[in-house]
C-alpha cells in the first residue's frame, strides 16, 4: 500500500476555454501547480517533478505575448524545497513517473540522480520526433528535458518505457490515455483508502470531473473524454491536476 501526497509549488491564471471544452468563455481560471509524492515502505516515487524557475522565466514572455501577463506562471516555492519539507532529498527518489512532457511536469528531471524515469514508449517516441514540424511547441515541451531522457537517462539505464497500460510497480498502474497530449498518462495507485487516480491534465479541476467536461484544447477530445469514464470506473478517489481545492479537501495534500 502507498501513501499519496499532492505537493503544490506554483500557480497560474488560464483562459476558461483551455480548461473547459467549449465553455467558460471570457473567464480566467485560477490553477495551482502540483506534483505528487507516492511512498511505501519499499519505494519513494514521484509522479512528475514540477517546473524550475528557469523554465518559467523562459516561458513567461511568450505566454504574456500570446495570452496576456495575467497568465504568467508563478513559482511560489522551488519543487526541491517542497520535497525537503517532506524530508525527501533528490537522492531518496527511486522512481519518477512522467505523466507527460509539458514543462510544468517534466522540467526538473535532471535533478534526481538515482531515479529511474518511467514514461510511455508511444508518447516519448511521438514527442521526440513528431510527424509534422510545429506539433511540438519548444516552450511547452522543454528540449533539454527531452534530451536528458533520450540521452543521459537512457545511457545510464535509468529510462523505462512502458506499454499503453502497465503495472510499473506492484500496486501502481500507468495508462496512456492521450487526450490533453498524445503522451498523457494517468496513474492508478493502491492505498489504504482504495485506488487513488491521478488524472492530471485530462481533468484540471473538480468541475471537469463533476460535470463530465473534458479539458479544453486537447490533442484528442475523444481520448480526453474517455479518460474521465476510465477514472469513474477504476478509481475510488480521483484527483484533478490543478485544482486549488485539492489542498482544501486533503489538508497538507495528504490524499491517502
Amino acid at each position: 500500500m502507498y501513501r499519496v501526497t499532492a505537493l503544490k509549488y506554483g500557480c497560474q491564471y488560464y483562459p476558461g476555454p483551455a480548461i473547459y471544452w467549449f465553455s467558460s468563455w471570457f473567464e480566467w481560471i485560477y490553477l495551482d501547480f502540483y506534483f505528487w509524492l507516492v511512498q511505501s515502505d519499499e519505494h519513494t516515487v514521484l509522479v512528475d517533478v514540477g517546473m524550475s524557475q528557469e523554465h518559467a522565466d523562459r516561458a513567461n514572455p511568450a505566454i504574456g505575448r500570446a495570452i496576456g501577463e495575467k497568465a504568467h506562471i508563478k513559482i511560489t516555492e522551488d519543487p526541491l524545497a517542497v520535497l525537503a519539507r517532506e524530508q525527501i532529498s533528490p537522492n531518496d527518489v527511486d522512481y519518477v513517473i512522467i505523466t507527460h512532457t509539458h514543462l510544468d511536469h517534466v522540467s526538473n528531471v535532471s535533478k534526481f540522480p538515482r531515479a529511474t524515469f518511467i514514461t510511455s514508449r508511444t508518447g516519448l517516441e511521438w514527442v521526440s520526433a513528431p510527424p509534422y514540424d510545429g506539433l511540438r511547441n519548444p516552450l511547452a515541451v522543454p528540449q533539454d528535458a527531452l534530451e536528458f531522457l533520450n540521452k543521459d537517462a537512457k545511457r545510464d539505464g535509468r529510462l523505462r518505457v512502458t506499454d499503453d497500460r502497465e503495472e510499473v510497480l506492484p500496486g501502481i498502474v500507468t495508462v496512456r490515455t492521450g487526450g490533453h497530449t498524445v503522451d498523457h498518462q494517468i496513474v492508478l495507485i493502491e492505498t489504504e483508502r482504495g485506488t487513488v487516480g491521478l488524472i492530471v491534465d485530462n481533468a484540471p479541476t473538480y468541475a471537469n470531473l463533476d460535470k463530465n467536461i473534458p479539458v479544453g484544447c486537447p490533442f484528442d477530445i475523444v481520448a480526453a473524454t474517455a479518460s474521465l469514464e476510465l477514472m469513474a470506473r477504476e478509481a475510488d478517489i480521483v484527483v484533478p491536476g490543478h485544482d486549488p481545492a485539492v489542498t482544501d479537501r486533503f489538508p497538507y495534500g495528504r490524499i491517502a
